[in-house]
């Protein structure tokens, strides 16, 4: 009974520490956040110099004081 506890505590503190070794990036490479001010800002140009038209900024913030999450994102 005891060899199994500790068995249970020795996989438990393993997890816990994998789970922070990849919460700390050390298993991928994402790219650094936005910074604040600029997060959630997209200039829409996929298409559009192609097309000879301007590009479209979207600003995430100005839309989110009108609608909920939900209206653009369904997951």
């Amino acid at each position: 009974m005891l060899f199994t506890r500790k068995i249970l505590l020795f996989i438990f503190f393993l997890v816990i520490n994998n789970t922070f070794a990849f919460a700390d990036g050390k298993y991928w490479d994402m790219p650094p956040l936005p910074q604040p001010d600029t997060y959630g800002n997209i200039l829409i140009n996929r298409f559009s110099e192609a097309q000879g038209m301007k590009a479209v900024f979207f600003s995430h913030w100005s839309h989110r004081v009108h609608y909920t999450c939900n209206v653009c994102h369904q997951e």
